[in-house]
């Protein structure tokens, strides 16, 4: 909501101010799905595909937040990083798949801690606590399982970007590891 608003104030020229980018609401939508499905927004797809890797996406973030139903530090925990991620993506720059991966890690490790983190339950809550922790812990497995599918569904994607790094000059990872072996050799920094 403050990223909406933020959005919504500023000038409609604010990237002549020192801004980088004009926001647009689909940059939200391509950065969760790269999340999920890496390099998705690389190859063509279908508007069909596109909006049911969209509603995944979407709702795997629903049912990580439901899981989080009596863990409000869980809740502000993922809600302040992906507040972050996102502003740097609708604001400054779109980023890619390993900028969108962020979303992912920042999930996935907010959803590890959650298991620590007693339930607190208010007054009203506290008459549906059997409820509650049903669909908490429905939640949590229905989001991992979505994850785990949307995984297996992208290890192709995963291995593109793999030939990519390590075979060809993409992104210099091929001339950053000989540049980083001739220095070693000369200076013996690593070893």
């Amino acid at each position: 909501a403050v990223a909406f608003w933020i959005a919504h104030s500023l000038p409609f020229d604010h990237a002549e101010y020192g801004m980088r980018q004009i926001f647009d609401m689909r940059t939200a939508a391509v950065s969760l799905i790269n999340a999920f499905f890496p390099f998705f927004n690389i190859t063509a797809h279908s508007i069909a595909l596109t909006m049911l890797a969209a509603a995944i996406a979407y709702l795997i973030l629903g049912l990580v937040f439901v899981s989080f139903l009596g863990r409000p530090l869980c809740f502000l925990i993922l809600a302040i990083s992906l507040t972050s991620l996102f502003g740097a993506f609708l604001f400054v720059q779109a980023g890619d798949y390993r900028h969108h991966g962020f979303i992912l890690i920042s999930i996935v490790f907010v959803l590890w801690i959650a298991q620590d983190y007693p339930q607190e339950l208010g007054p009203f809550l506290k008459k549906k606590k059997e409820a509650l922790i049903f669909w908490a812990q429905r939640a949590r497995s229905g989001a991992l399982i979505l994850m785990a599918i949307c995984f297996l569904l992208g290890l192709r994607n995963v291995y593109f970007v793999y030939e990519l790094e390590y075979h060809l000059d993409f992104s210099g990872a091929k001339r950053m590891a000989l540049a980083i072996e001739q220095l070693d050799e000369k200076k013996h920094i690593f070893s």
